[in-house]
């Protein structure tokens, strides 16, 4: 049976390319839930919604000091889930192109060969692994083992200075991938970890790949692919993507239109 796919959006409005996103996990037969704090236009057929206040209640929600962001948030809210409920998170800018069909209830994969991404994400709620990160948002503030003395020192002054938590002014990667990488490594499990062509077969430094209408983006996409990260904090910003790229085909899926990509 393949797992279910659970998500997070936090507003009033789920944007094309998230819908598409989701709907390309319903399509291909995954029961695929989206929780949100309040009603929400714009989710796809074939996709449910849960309540968000039943992982994690609104006033827990924070946003980064620097960027102004909710993605830390996330980090906390898919590992709460994740240690309640069996299924595999992905972010909502995660396209699939092919079943996520594995017998494990562990599932991960590399950005690259430094970087083990949390876009894509199964642990069982037993995991060591799992209590680590979610021990760097609950309890009593502990130092990451992934951030030096001096970086932990001014994180947690700058915390002070603005009366929030200290995630959240933590740097970049500190409650994701690069924490989700020690525990893997201290724990023995980084080499269970997917290559990546199997959820990053284009890295974020290619953005070309995803926005240029004449690239044949399948040439990209290997037997071993299951879904390709889109990136959207890397795309932000940069304008509208050209009309046939696989990012246009993606808003395009998400309003109704055909599917974006077929293997």
């Amino acid at each position: 049976m393949l797992p279910e796919i659970h998500a997070l959006w936090i507003g009033p409005h789920l944007p094309a390319r998230a819908a598409g996103c989701l709907r390309s996990f319903a399509r291909l037969g995954h029961k695929v839930v989206l929780h949100t704090y309040a009603e929400l236009a714009g989710v796809p057929a074939g996709v449910e919604t849960a309540d968000a206040n039943l992982v994690l209640t609104a006033d827990k929600i924070f946003r980064h000091t620097g960027n102004g962001q909710v993605a830390i948030f996330a980090d906390w809210f898919r590992y709460k889930l994740l240690s309640r409920h069996r299924c595999l998170w992905v972010d909502c800018d995660v396209y699939a192109v092919r079943p996520i069909d594995f017998d494990s209830d562990t599932i991960f994969g590399r950005e690259d060969d430094e970087v083990i991404n949390i876009a894509v994400l199964m642990l069982p709620s037993e995991s060591p692994v799992l209590a680590g990160l979610l021990a760097l948002f609950e309890g009593k503030p502990r130092r990451p083992g992934s951030l030096n003395a001096g970086a932990w020192l001014r994180t947690r002054i700058k915390a002070m200075l603005y009366g929030v938590p200290w995630v959240a002014t933590a740097p970049w990667g500190i409650t994701g991938p690069y924490e989700l990488a020690r525990l893997l490594k201290v724990h023995g499990l980084a080499a269970q970890a997917q290559p990546p062509e199997v959820f990053y077969p284009v890295p974020w430094s290619c953005l070309d790949l995803l926005e240029k209408a004449q690239v044949n983006i399948a040439a990209h996409v290997g037997p071993e692919t299951r879904a390709i990260h889109l990136w959207n904090e890397m795309t932000r910003g940069r304008g509208n993507p050209e009309p046939g790229s696989l990012l246009a085909r993606v808003d395009a899926e998400g309003l109704g239109g055909p599917p974006a990509l077929l293997v």
